[in-house]
């Protein structure tokens, strides 16, 4: 099963209430799960079904200042 979330669409109890309905093999979560909406990855994550997750740029902690040698870091990785 493929579930595809619209940024801050995953509704915890009707989607799950889906979930337990359909009994997938497996549900692939792909990236955009809330504008970093760390309440709603951690319901994605109790979810007691086989899953997978993919960070979309959605993601990103944007609240979250890097210190320049990790930034320089990761520009040294992206330029080679």
């Amino acid at each position: 099963m493929h579930w595809t979330l619209q940024h801050d669409d995953w509704i915890l109890d009707e989607d799950t209430k889906a979930l337990h309905f359909l009994q997938p093999d497996l549900v692939l979560f792909t990236g955009d799960y809330g504008n970093e909406n760390v309440q709603l990855v951690k319901s994605i994550s109790d979810l007691q079904f086989p899953k997978a997750a993919i960070l979309g740029n959605h993601d990103c902690w944007r609240t979250h200042q890097f210190s320049e040698k990790k930034v320089d870091r990761v520009r040294l990785q992206l330029e080679r």
